[in-house]
Order: C-alpha cells, then sequence, then structure tokens
C-alpha cells in the first residue's frame, strides 16, 4: 500500500514505530556506553554527552514551556520571594520561546565533571526526571519553593547526581 510522499506499508511501519519509541517513552539514550563512568569520559564525549541531552530535553516540551522553566530557575536564583517574582516576570517578558538546547554550553573540559562519579547510565535516567522537575517549576512554584525547588520536584538519586554532575545538565 502507498501512503503520502511516497511512503510505503513498510516505511510507515517502521516510522510509527520509532514514533512511538520517541513519544511514549523511549529515554534518553546518549550512545556511550551505559556501564561507564562519566568522571572517565573524555571531554569530546562529555560534551557529546550534554549536547544529546540538551536535545532529548528539546523533545520533553515545547520552546514556550521551556522558556518558563529557565526564567523559574533564573528568578530561584534572586534569593527571596519579592526577588525572584521580579526576575522571573523581567525573564517572562524579555526572554524569547526555546529550546533548551539553545541554553545549554556543553563545550566541557574534565575539570566540569571529574567529580561525576556515576555510570552514564544513571545519568542518562536522571534526564526524564531533571526535564519533567524544571517543567514543574514554571509559574509562581519556584518562587514559593526557593532554591530547593528544582530537586524538590526530583528524586533522591536524581538530586544527588545533579548535584555532582551539574554542568551535565546546564551545560559549562
Amino acid at each position: 500500500m502507498q501512503f503520502g510522499w511516497g511512503m510505503n506499508t513498510s516505511t510507515a511501519f517502521a516510522f510509527t514505530s520509532l514514533f512511538t519509541l520517541v513519544a511514549c517513552g523511549g529515554g534518553y539514550d546518549s550512545g556511550i556506553e551505559e556501564d561507564r563512568y562519566v568522571s572517565s569520559l573524555l571531554p569530546v564525549e562529555a560534551s557529546i554527552f550534554c549536547a544529546n541531552g540538551a536535545r532529548h530535553l528539546d523533545t520533553q516540551a515545547s520552546p514556550a514551556e521551556w522558556k518558563s522553566g529557565i526564567c523559574a530557575i533564573v528568578g530561584v536564583s534572586e534569593g527571596d520571594m519579592q526577588s525572584c517574582q521580579y526576575a522571573q516576570y523581567a525573564c517572562e517578558r524579555q526572554l524569547a520561546p526555546m529550546p533548551w538546547s539553545s541554553v545549554v554550553d556543553c563545550e566541557l573540559e574534565q575539570s566540569d565533571y571529574e567529580a561525576c562519579f556515576f555510570e552514564v547510565g544513571e545519568v542518562e535516567a536522571c534526564y526524564e526526571e531533571f526535564g519533567a522537575a524544571i517543567l514543574a517549576m514554571g509559574g509562581n512554584q519556584a518562587c514559593i519553593g526557593g532554591e530547593n525547588a528544582l530537586l524538590s520536584n526530583m528524586g533522591v538519586d536524581c538530586s544527588v547526581i545533579l548535584s555532582q554532575c551539574a554542568d551535565l545538565f546546564f551545560g559549562d
């Protein structure tokens, strides 16, 4: 059977299977062996890991949703409730919608991740939780939660990974 755009049945099935895997939680796979320790990666491997993770996060939400999460992080970094709300409001008004990957600088050096003593597979699994936690911070909830707003939306294991491997998630 032939579909539009010159797609036959087997091509359509393969495309549908790929879409289902991606859309229904295939998870983040950096392409690096899962049992390697992140601290042992070469800088080019760590940079690829970070960039692939950022692109994976792009698939979890729209640019407008990422903008809201980014502005929540900006607000929380200001400290008190009033400063947080002002910074978050100013960010929302000035920042254009953008994917997560556009704000992350993944040019990493060994010193950026040498304290990340977790296996690649553990950090990959944390990307899903990290993305969901940032998206949950949108609105004034971030200012209410303060600096712990992001970590409180994540499990303990992922919180520990994020604290020791932050540059893999936020970039340098």
